[in-house]
């Protein structure tokens, strides 16, 4: 089954935060909730795919291969599912048909390195 997670960039700390998506815990559980305010436009999903180092690929990311070429990973709404996005095209079926998460590398995020896409 696809591990559901979150990633944030944290209002406090201003670093990535990873975790479950909450808007409101009800709980009875004995020990302390740990909780984090992240900005909400920094959000992404992990995709369930890592790249060659092992490293896990959010939305948002900012990916290369072994063409150089600098690509965003994003969400479609449309045909609810991870893409990849180049060259202003959106490409749905990445991972196998146009990409391999084995042949890419996260070297950023839209976030915090917007200026990779330059």
């Amino acid at each position: 089954m696809k591990e559901i997670k979150f990633r944030g960039i944290s209002v406090k700390s201003n670093d990535w935060v990873y975790g479950e998506l909450n808007t409101y815990i009800k709980s009875k559980q004995t020990g302390p909730l740990i909780w984090d305010e992240v900005k909400p436009d920094s959000v992404g999903m992990f995709t369930g795919l890592k790249d060659k180092e092992g490293i896990e690929i959010y939305s948002g990311d900012i990916v290369t291969t072994s063409t150089g070429k600098a690509m965003v990973i994003g969400w479609s709404e449309k045909f609810a599912s991870f893409v990849i996005e180049r060259d202003g095209w959106a490409f749905q079926h990445f991972f196998g048909e146009a990409m391999n998460p084995q042949d890419c590398t996260v070297i950023g995020s839209i976030h915090q390195n917007p200026e990779l896409l330059n």
